[in-house]
């Protein structure tokens, strides 16, 4: 992460990345105002 957002890097699958942004939405932990920016960004 940078500057707040995911991007994909050369040694990153779309696969690994796409596990990584679910896990964000997923996660009891991740506070609901983040999750609602993320889904607006993925």
């Amino acid at each position: 992460m940078k500057d707040g957002k995911c991007h994909l890097k050369e040694d990153m699958s779309e696969g690994l990345l796409r596990r990584v942004r679910k896990g964000r939405l997923d996660s009891p932990f991740t506070v609901n105002a983040l999750r609602d920016q993320c889904r607006g960004l993925f």
